[in-house]
């Protein structure tokens, strides 16, 4: 009986043997003689831990008066990257921050903007364009 298996891993339980083919690597069943394994391989499926990322954000504006508003962006993030395992679940967690204040005044026929951004992200923090 000859079987074409898409993943073998070699462990200690061997009961399959690589056959030569030209086409692909055909791995043969072989039965254990006296208890004996007699292959190289056994049939093993990766399993794919499933992950989650989630995102809450709250943007925010507020006009201080008719020449200056202030913008404020607050945004968290949790990424695991194992729902299987709560190892390194300490690093899940990350946070943003985002502070934008504008000023416009005139002064002698001239226009002043001023524009101050302060931004911070912890290392975290995951969004989904970082994905």
């Amino acid at each position: 009986m000859m079987l074409i298996l898409p993943m073998l891993v070699k462990i200690r339980e061997i009961i399959y043997l690589l056959t030569n083919n030209a086409i692909d690597n055909i791995y043969e069943y072989r039965p254990p003689i006296n208890g004996e394994r007699q292959g190289n391989f056994e049939p093993i499926t990766r399993l794919v831990a499933p992950e989650k990322l989630q995102l809450l954000t709250y943007n925010s504006a507020y006009e201080i008066n008719n020449n200056s508003e202030i913008n404020l962006e607050l945004a968290t993030s949790k990424k695991d990257k194992n729902l299987f395992s709560s190892i390194d679940d300490s690093d899940n967690t990350g946070f943003a921050s985002k502070v934008n204040y504008k000023s416009t005044n005139d002064i002698l026929k001239s226009k002043i903007v001023t524009e101050i951004d302060i931004n911070y992200m912890e290392d975290n923090f995951r969004s989904i364009e970082s994905i």
